[in-house]
């Protein structure tokens, strides 16, 4: 954790003063200014936040378990309020990276919320492998983020090349039928990205049994521009 922080001080800038600076470029100009390089000091980030995902995992384990902890574990310290702004602190860093050495990190971290979900999405077609396996093989809430970083990656990239285009409308038709009610909405909301006809009958069909289609602003303005589109080719 001090290495980390120390890592992050060298990035601070002497000229602004009391100015405030984003993570980003704070992060940027640590690693340009690490003395073994800037592709190392990726890599020790995105080592060092596999580790700490391993030590979520673990602390999950333990707050969900009814077993008490012997009094050699460390983890009870490591759940604190500093871990936790600590492991927040270090995913911001890599979410800020735009490397792709950081993808696997950041899939680890998925489950933690829309941070590493939206550096994934950035990533376009580079991410793709491994959340389109995580969206079908995952634990739930892995499921749920994976789906959600597929339908961003549309929104963020609708000129996506037609293979790529197809994994992702794949991916998430097979999960429309989630029994989870958000990795279902995930699914939906993205796939209303897609001006393409064989989801746009789907989508209809799902309509009449699922109130989230019916309701969805996302899917009424893809029926709307699909009609439209529809209608200025039978005028042509």
């Amino acid at each position: 954790m001090t290495a980390f922080y120390e890592f992050l001080a060298q990035g601070y800038s002497r000229l602004g003063g009391n100015k405030p600076e984003s993570m980003s470029s704070i992060v940027q100009r640590a690693v340009s200014m690490n003395d073994s390089g800037r592709n190392e000091a990726i890599d020790a980030l995105t080592r060092l936040l596999e580790r700490e995902n391993e030590t979520v995992v673990q602390l999950n384990r333990v707050s969900e378990s009814t077993e008490k902890l012997s009094p050699s574990q460390s983890l009870p310290a490591l759940g604190s309020d500093e871990y936790f702004t600590y492991y927040g602190d270090l995913l911001a860093a890599v979410s800020s990276l735009n490397s792709k050495q950081s993808i696997p990190s950041l899939v680890g971290a998925i489950e933690s919320g829309y941070m590493p979900i939206g550096a994934l999405a950035r990533f376009g077609p580079a991410a793709l492998p491994q959340l389109t396996v995580l969206a079908e093989q995952g634990a739930p809430v892995g499921r749920r983020s994976a789906v959600l970083a597929l339908s961003e990656m549309l929104r963020l990239s609708p000129n996506l090349a037609e293979v790529e285009r197809n994994q992702l409308k794949n991916a998430l038709l097979k999960s429309i039928g989630s029994e989870d009610a958000f990795t279902r909405m995930n699914a939906i909301d993205g796939l209303a990205y897609l001006n393409d006809e064989v989801v746009i009958k789907i989508l209809r069909a799902a309509a009449e049994d699922d109130p989230y289609v019916q309701y969805s602003m996302g899917v009424m303005l893809a029926f709307s521009r699909y009609d439209r589109k529809r209608k200025k080719l039978l005028r042509n």
